[in-house]
């Protein structure tokens, strides 16, 4: 069995180094060979009856640099992740059968776990045993986290004890982690092989700090520092970052408007540190600038298009991006961090009208408004005019007048009342009554004629000459005419007779 071959190769394995003699190839080997078998049995099978634990455990004080020893670092490797899966039985021998005995047990054997993992984080001897050891980490706050042990098991007070929480030392070494072993930038120059390789083992380790974020196990604002790298960083670990974004919004939309802005913060203090260091001034057209902007822009597409309900969020967040614009002010020069306005305008189209003006009154009581002048100033300038303007949704649509078709008559006898009405208000004189009878008059005799024309030349039947059916038009034609000209100039209008004989 593997636990037997392991129990041999590692107490041969430690006879000679306590007999001050060195192993040769052959023991080195079968050492590492038996814990990498112990190590994938332990993924598949409860190995705890064998009472493999202690030995195991002996070994992880040699992971870090003030307890080296000549134990292989890749065995040390298989030490750490056995302890792991150890750890996992025995939290599912305490769910099968809850004790309190069992439960204390495997509390002093967690939190011992977790302080080697911890000194291995921060001291280990390779890069290996320090990714074993963070990924352990993140594994176990999610399984052991408090709100987990309060679903699974509600109403049992012995699973309270086992809750593992991060506390704020343990939360920055693994950020400090995922800055140094995630967001690095590596040369494989011909060995892409070697570049997807250690671009999906990257991609992990994020993931399992996210995740961390996501179950709520490690408070939003702690994501600040990876969200900085959304923009740079957006080809390898775009998605990882989008999907942390969209379910720290759906935990709480404030505190992650704050981890927004606190990641620009990051961002645009790297930014100073740079110019700092190249002994230039920081100015709008740097490219860590450019980046900037283009991060906050990113964020504001995230609030969505209902202000509304992001109007808490988007204010908080403008008083910290202002807050912070404003620190270290003097009364003779610009405060260092105004250029920090910049990327904060890109907030401002998601404010509500009232949310600006409260937004501007903020401003104006922490860099009182004055005459500003130069290229320095420009940034709260235009951060001053974003809020000045409104957001063309909230400009009221223009008035919309609603037309009801009616019947050309109809139209046309309304207009005459009501130019009537009108007549009689104005009272008294003729003139000015008979030139607008002329005026409702005419269009109403030229409606008479093409009716007539109309009835002329459905009445008219098939069979007759078509020279006969044009003199009748003409005919009545000139009979509405000379209506008109007797309706209109009020001359004596033509006898039957003569209309006859025209």
């Amino acid at each position: 069995m593997c636990v037997n071959r392991y129990k041999e190769a590692i107490d041969e394995y430690r006879s000679l180094i306590e007999g001050g003699e060195t192993p040769d190839a052959d023991e080195v080997f079968n050492v590492i060979n038996s814990l990498r078998k112990v190590s994938i049995m332990y993924m598949c099978h409860n190995l705890n009856d064998t009472n493999i634990w202690d030995s195991l455990f002996e070994d992880l004080p040699k992971c870090v640099k003030e307890n080296e020893t000549q134990m292989p670092p890749q065995a040390l490797v298989y030490v750490v992740r056995a302890c792991f899966y150890s750890v996992l039985w025995s939290l599912h021998g305490v769910e099968t059968r809850v004790s309190a005995a069992g439960a204390a047990a495997l509390r002093e054997r967690l939190h011992a776990y977790a302080a080697h993992c911890k000194d291995i984080v921060a001291r280990g001897i390779t890069p290996d045993l320090k990714e074993e050891a963070y990924t352990s980490l993140c594994d176990l706050l999610i399984l052991f986290a408090e709100h987990l042990c309060a679903l699974h098991h509600p109403g049992e007070p012995d699973m309270r004890q086992l809750v593992f929480e991060p506390d704020a030392a343990l939360c920055d070494m693994l950020n400090a982690f995922i800055q140094e072993f995630v967001f690095v930038h590596h040369n494989y120059d011909g060995q892409d092989e070697r570049r997807i390789e250690e671009l999906h083992k990257r991609r992990n380790f994020l993931a399992a700090y996210c995740k961390l974020i996501v179950y709520n196990v490690a408070p939003i604002r702690r994501a600040a520092d990876v969200f900085k790298h959304y923009i740079k960083c957006y080809n390898d670990y775009g998605d990882i970052i989008k999907a942390t974004l969209s379910k720290a919004r759906e935990i709480n939309k404030l505190n992650c408007a704050l981890t927004m802005e606190l990641a620009m913060q990051a961002l645009f203090a790297d930014m100073l540190r740079k110019a700092a260091a190249a002994g230039t001034a920081p100015h709008r057209q740097l490219p860590d600038m450019l980046e900037l902007k283009e991060l906050a822009k990113r964020f504001s597409v995230m609030f969505g298009l209902d202000a509304v309900k992001n109007r808490e969020a988007l204010t908080a967040l403008h008083r910290a991006g202002i807050s912070f614009a404003a620190l270290e002010q003097s009364p003779h020069a610009p405060p260092p961090h105004l250029l920090f306005l910049e990327p904060l305008s890109e907030f401002s189209n998601k404010l509500l009208r009232q949310d600006k003006r409260q937004v501007l009154k903020f401003l104006d009581s922490r860099i009182p408004p004055g005459v500003q002048w130069g290229d320095e100033w420009a940034a709260l300038l235009s951060y001053r005019g974003s809020l000045l303007t409104d957001a063309p949704d909230e400009r009221p649509p223009p008035a919309r007048k609603h037309y009801a078709r009616r019947p050309r008559g109809q139209n046309e006898d309304e207009e005459g009342d009501e130019n009537a009405e009108s007549d009689q208000e104005a009272g008294g004189d003729a003139s000015v009554r008979e030139t607008r009878a002329r005026r409702v008059r005419t269009p109403r005799l030229h409606a008479r004629t093409r009716a007539a024309r109309r009835r002329d030349y459905s009445d008219t039947s098939d069979t007759t000459p078509r020279s006969t059916r044009a003199q009748a038009v003409v005919v009545r034609a000139v009979v509405h005419r000379a209506d008109t000209r007797s309706s209109v100039s009020g001359d004596a209008s033509l006898s039957w007779s003569e209309r006859d004989d025209c």
